[in-house]
């Protein structure tokens, strides 16, 4: 991520925060179109060189919509969405034959939804303005401007929800530019909206920064995030809402919301389930919710390019580099996860007869646990012994695992792991596993059946047995799963119960 304009997101929020202090209202405008300029700017980095060119094309458009903006004459009445609208076209057909390539997805730049989405951001608030007229009579008691305001935030959504779909962060940010540059003819406050669409739109791309497809809004932590970021856009507003404030009380505030952001996004380091950037990404979402209806530009303007700034940066730190390289010597252990790459090492067991040992320090268990491996580990050290014969019969196959050995590359984890509630490792220090049958499933394939002991209890367990050469040294490779809950740890939900694990021994005679 360039650094210069991490620091320009910095700068633009100090900035927001003078603003705000100062009460300079009259520079809304400009702060917004800054907003949107470096927030676009900051997007390029996830897309294809070749898609570049309709984000500074966009860019330009807001800025031209902003000067136009300053002739009165274009400001009035149904005049106020020429401009923005003639841009639009103009913007569509320059770029029509164009594909825009966003994290590795390409989309084409004129789609239906993508069109539909533009003409409803322009006339959103026209459109709102028409309804609440034909709504006032149901709801005589409701001011205008609040109807307008609570049909106007239902486009916002229908608008993002078209831009999303269409292009993913590249319709959020064109349906952005064309909400702000319809604002700039109106003296009200839903320019203020153009935050949250940034907020929305930089989300996929905050995500893919980090390899996260998805964030799950059911998961608790994004949940504390949702709402720890609906406090703070709130608290802010309150404060930059009062009559009188201090610098002091405003430094505070932001200083307090985003301890607590950064907090929640440094968790990760700590455990994942706790926070991380998907937890931080639910305060973004916080954050915009709020400003969308409580529409304060300065103040929440100047928090959100602050934890811009933060969420792209602050990741990077947060790179485990013990797993890192951890995972990039195991590679390929499964050879059902690379099949087509590894079949051709995968040798027959004939030449593999008699007894061998595991030798410790070459030999590794590695397993992921949850739907989605949010929690990774291995054994880095295995001893054991295995007896190949051509009658299966007398095959057998001994493993032990001593939990000293145990990591999921996080020492606070590792510590809890090992109390009672889990390993509890001051009773039952290690894992075995003893074979009780070895069946050939094809000439490079065995299956084994065995008694797997953990925290005192027994349980039957099967895994698969190939195995390959590297440096003229022989190893086992396979792979199996356990459930947990069966030998007497606690389900959780958010953690998964299902071990899958896979492994690599070398042998020695």
């Amino acid at each position: 991520m360039n650094v210069f304009v991490i620091l320009s997101m910095v700068i633009l929020g100090g900035i927001g925060l003078f603003f705000q202090f100062k009460r300079a209202f009259r520079l809304l405008n400009v702060f917004y179109l800054l907003l949107f300029a470096v927030t676009s700017i900051w997007s390029t980095t996830f897309f294809s060189e070749s898609s570049i060119a309709p984000i500074y094309a966009l860019i330009g458009i807001v800025a031209m919509n902003f000067g136009m903006a300053q002739f009165e004459a274009l400001r009035k009445g149904a005049l106020r969405t020429i401009v923005p609208f003639l841009s639009m076209i103009v913007f569509i057909l320059i770029f029509k034959d164009d594909v825009i390539e966003v994290s590795g997805d390409t989309y084409g730049f004129v789609n239906k939804f993508l069109v539909a989405g533009a003409v409803l951001s322009i006339f959103a608030y026209e459109i709102a303005r028409i309804k609440s007229k034909v709504l006032a009579g149901l709801f005589a008691n409701l001011e205008e401007s609040e109807m307008i305001k609570s049909i106007f935030i239902m486009f916002v959504g229908l608008t993002a929800f078209l831009g999303f779909f269409a292009a993913s962060s590249f319709g959020l940010l064109v349906i952005a530019g064309l909400h702000l540059s319809t604002s700039f003819y109106r003296d009200d406050q839903y320019g203020a909206v153009t935050i949250s669409f940034l907020g929305i739109a930089v989300l996929p791309l905050l995500a893919s920064s980090a390899g996260i497809s998805e964030v799950n809004l059911l998961s608790g932590d994004v949940i504390e995030g949702v709402f720890f970021g609906a406090f703070g856009a709130y608290f802010i507003a309150k404060i930059s809402s009062l009559d009188k404030f201090s610098v002091t009380s405003m430094l505070l505030s932001y200083f307090i919301v985003i301890l607590l952001l950064t907090g929640l996004l440094l968790l990760d380091a700590v455990y994942s389930s706790m926070g991380g950037l998907d937890a931080f990404i639910g305060g973004i979402i916080g954050v915009t919710v709020v400003n969308t209806i409580s529409g304060k530009g300065f103040s929440l303007g100047a928090l959100l390019m602050m934890l811009l700034a933060i969420g792209s940066y602050v990741p990077q730190f947060l790179v485990n580099d013990e797993l890192a390289q951890f995972e990039s010597l195991t590679e390929n252990v499964n050879p059902s996860e690379n099949n087509e790459e590894l079949q051709e090492e995968l040798l027959a067991f004939n030449d593999l007869q008699g007894s061998f040992e595991m030798v410790k320090d070459s030999s590794i268990v590695s397993f992921v646990l949850g739907a989605k491996g949010e929690t990774k580990g291995a054994f880095k050290k295995v001893s054991g012994e295995i007896v190949l014969n051509e009658d299966l019969s007398k095959s057998k196959l001994k493993v032990n695992l001593n939990l000293d050995d145990f990591t999921t590359f996080n020492g606070f984890r590792d510590g809890s792991l090992m109390e009672a509630e889990y390993f509890d490792q001051r009773n039952y220090p290690e894992l075995n596993y003893v074979s009780t049958s070895i069946q050939k499933v094809d000439d490079v394939t065995y299956k084994v059946i065995g008694d797997f002991e953990m925290l005192g209890v027994k349980k039957p367990i099967e895994v698969s047995l190939n195995h390959i050469k590297n440096n003229g040294q022989d190893y086992l490779i396979g792979e199996g799963e356990i459930d947990r809950t069966l030998f007497g740890m606690s389900p959780s939900a958010t953690e998964g119960n299902v071990v899958t694990f896979n492994y690599r021994v070398m042998l020695k005679k």
